[in-house]
């Protein structure tokens, strides 16, 4: 029950967050207009591509190495600020 618990938590705040997200994005849009959506489009692509390649599956690495040997926490976490 614990664990439907927690997973239901996330999607919830994963719903809110692209709900926030999705907010913004409109108010933004509609304060720059037609030609600042394009500008604003490109500036979103382009953090989203350089946040998804700069990571380099660090996140997925350390759970991994963590769950094998708890003590690799503390490294980890410093690995990942």
């Amino acid at each position: 029950m614990r664990f439907i618990k927690s997973a239901g938590t996330t999607v919830m705040f994963k719903i809110l967050t692209m709900a926030c997200g999705l907010g913004v994005s409109v108010v933004v849009s509609r304060a720059l207009g037609p030609e600042g959506r394009g500008v604003y489009g490109i500036i979103m692509t382009v953090i989203i591509l350089a946040s998804s390649f700069g990571v380099f599956g660090f996140n997925t690495a350390n759970t991994y190495l963590v769950a094998r040997k708890k003590s690799r926490a503390h490294a980890a976490g410093i690995q990942s600020l």
